[in-house]
């Protein structure tokens, strides 16, 4: 027996005892009724402990999840980060840096997003399996929406973050937006564009991108709190590199302009710092920092993470772990930032970084363990 087994079955044993604890009948002995009241003090006193542990333990979305960039790869937790390999689900656990292997396997899972209580899949093709499902620790897969409220056709995209549910059709391109557990309803149609794409899904926004016949991007925003679409910004396809929103703002990187904020949806944006005055490289922003992770330079001490408030002014350059090693943004959480190395050909994150420690002499590359031990 499992201790999730085990905690439950005594959850269920502590039930039973408040039901038949309840006062005696006159005609019981009082024996009976002392053996009745000592069996319950037992067990309440083991079980009041074991049903605060069963609370403590179960899983909710950290809110770190509007900073995930690769799509399917992640899904954070309030205690761990659960990983999609490619071909495996491991678990990182937040207080250990330890990574794990999950344990009974969750087999055929080709993307994994943070839910509301735990971690979620979605089943595309159409037919009776097709849904959305939750990933038990048993192993097995609880169906939580049928997708009934959309139409009969093949799903081509979805993402999930928090009680943030985006899908988007294979055959229309029409995006849809909804809870994990309830209806979905249209929020973009492909219309006049040569191509629409779900672009990225925080617990606040639904991100589009509408391509235009000249090249043009066009990059749509749904307001989840305000319930409403719109455009918010059109530039070349070439300078999309990505977008976020937190903080109440709006933020994303264009490769050839540089870093750009929209304080609000209605705000104009704001150059926050120019490509030339950056390091070449792919950046990424949390609630508190960005982060851009540079191998271009020609010169080997001017290779590897520049940290910068939101902002832009730069507060911290941490040279590469290793001579000739690129490593990549995999996710964040309160206390590190961990980053994947190109070379490994996963997500497994390889190290971290202590957010207490940036604009500090003592920030430096925290390896990660992989040794994947057993849950």
């Amino acid at each position: 027996m499992t201790n999730e087994e085990l905690l439950d079955a005594l959850g269920e044993i502590n039930d039973r005892y408040v039901e038949e604890t309840a006062p005696a009948k006159k005609k019981e002995t009082k024996k009976w009724i002392a053996f009745l009241a000592a069996a319950a003090c037992v067990v309440l006193a083991i079980a009041i402990p074991l049903s605060s542990a069963l609370s403590e333990r179960t899983p909710t979305v950290s809110p770190y999840n509007d900073y995930v960039v690769k799509s399917g790869a992640y899904a954070c937790l309030n205690d761990s980060t659960y990983i999609n390999d490619g071909f495996r689900i491991l678990r990182c656990e937040n207080d250990t840096r330890r990574v794990r292997l999950v344990e009974p396997p969750w087999d055929k899972v080709d993307a994994i997003y943070a839910g509301t209580d735990g971690v979620y899949t979605l089943l595309q093709q159409n037919g009776a399996s097709r849904g959305l499902y939750r990933l038990e620790k048993s192993g097995s897969f609880t169906k939580v929406n049928s997708l009934t409220s959309l139409p009969q056709e093949d799903v081509g995209a979805y993402q999930l973050c928090g009680s943030t549910f985006a899908v988007q059709l294979q055959e229309s391109r029409d995006i849809y937006f909804g809870t994990p557990f309830g209806d979905l309803t249209r929020i973009f149609a492909r219309g006049a564009y040569v191509s629409l794409t779900l672009w990225k899904t925080t617990s606040d926004w639904v991100f589009a991108i509408g391509m235009e016949s000249d090249g043009m991007a066009h990059v749509l925003g749904y307001c989840v709190s305000e319930a409403r679409s719109m455009e918010l910004y059109a530039t070349p396809a070439a300078n999309l590199v990505w977008i976020g929103a937190g903080n109440g703002a709006i933020y994303w990187n264009s490769l050839h302009d540089g870093f750009y904020c929209k304080r609000n949806a209605d705000s104009e944006p704001v150059l926050l710092k120019a490509s030339e005055e950056l390091p070449v490289g792919a950046g990424i922003y949390d609630d508190r920092y960005m982060y851009l992770y540079s191998d271009k330079s020609d010169a080997e001490n001017e290779r590897g993470l520049y940290i910068y408030d939101l902002d832009c002014n730069l507060l911290a350059f941490l040279p590469a772990p290793e001579a000739g090693q690129v490593l990549s943004y995999a996710y964040t959480t309160e206390n590190d930032v961990y980053f994947y190395s190109f070379s490994a050909m996963n997500s497994v994150p390889a190290y971290c970084i202590e957010k207490a420690l940036i604009g500090t002499d003592e920030l430096s590359w925290i390896p990660v363990d992989t040794s994947y031990g057993r849950n």
